[in-house]
């Protein structure tokens, strides 16, 4: 069956390589949409990288709908209640005129369709790639990537695909020894231990956020060690060469800290292992002579944007 995943846009690559690792399948990336065919629907939750999975049916093309072969009895129920959402299109009476258009062609193949807009049970997504508008019934029927353990959030925290991507960035491999500091509500350890379920530590100086982490790991269901530590104590309560990957998230509040922030991480990560800093676009980072700078590039999503460095200690 083929099956389709939105991804927000700059995670395309990540999320064809991790397809291919997940589901042993070859993804086509189309826009911020990529496409494969897998015959198991059992492991797309696995998915950290991804938005939405959705069932394509259809597409728009120069303002032709057309409908490709699909079993809509298998999916929409008698008297059915749906709501059709466009994406990636500009202007609310586009996407309304792109909606009306939808169901004036999907209403005559379904038994007694209503629209409801607060309480649907099932989502028609359509998806604008940039050469066409793909049309697909939301296989979840919900965004992934906001993720449920996130009951306790963090404002400056990331949502699950981000975080996951970050984590991704920094190197981590299976089984390996990362930390998260100044980690929030522990967004991304949480996702560091659902892709490597290694050895997974995170620390933060407030109580209330490591109170908040360790409550999300455990709605996530795994395995993070959270710490109230200060950025002075970890080569204290660490030992030496403990780490294989490193990430700080570091805010305006914390940019003066990072001589402090090389000094323990050259004493706690291991030789050739990385350090990712995690900042806005404008602050002035100078490289420590500890490391080598490997990565460097600016993340956009939505009005926002993230600088990052990957680090190798020398």
């Amino acid at each position: 069956m083929k099956v389709a995943v939105i991804v927000n846009p700059g995670i395309e690559k990540l999320a064809q390589q991790e397809i291919k690792e997940v589901l042993k399948v070859k993804a086509v990336i189309e826009g911020s949409l990529l496409s494969f065919e897998v015959d198991d629907y059992s492991n797309l939750n696995k998915l950290q990288s991804i938005k939405r999975v959705i069932l394509p049916f259809g597409e728009i093309t120069e303002e032709e709908i057309s409908f490709s072969e699909f079993n809509f009895k298998d999916y929409f129920e008698d008297e059915i209640k749906l709501v059709v959402e466009v994406d990636n299109v500009k202007g609310q009476d586009n996407r309304t005129e792109i909606s009306k258009k939808i169901t004036q062609k999907l209403f005559p193949l379904l038994k007694n369709p209503q629209i409801d807009y607060k309480n649907p049970q099932k989502v028609i997504i359509v998806f604008d790639t940039g050469k066409r508008l793909v049309i697909g019934l939301d296989y979840f029927g919900k965004e992934l990537n906001s993720r449920s353990y996130r009951v306790f959030p963090h404002s400056a925290s990331f949502k699950g695909d981000l975080a996951y991507y970050f984590v991704r960035f920094s190197g981590l491999k299976k089984g390996e020894n990362f930390l998260s500091g100044f980690c929030k509500d522990g967004a991304m350890a949480i996702e560091a231990a659902l892709f490597s379920k290694g050895n997974i530590f995170a620390f933060d100086t407030g109580v209330s956020n490591i109170v908040a982490a360790r409550k999300n790991a455990k709605l996530a269901k795994v395995e993070v060690e959270f710490n109230k530590y200060s950025l002075e104590d970890l080569d204290i309560k660490y030992p030496k060469n403990s780490f294989d990957r490193l990430i700080f998230q570091v805010t305006s509040k914390d940019e003066d800290k990072l001589n402090e922030i090389y000094y323990q991480a050259s004493y706690i990560l291991k030789k050739k292992s990385t350090l990712l800093l995690i900042g806005r676009p404008g602050w002035e980072v100078s490289i420590s002579e500890k490391f080598k700078l490997l990565k460097e590039e600016v993340f956009f999503k939505g009005g926002s944007a993230h600088k990052l460095w990957l680090l190798e200690k020398k």
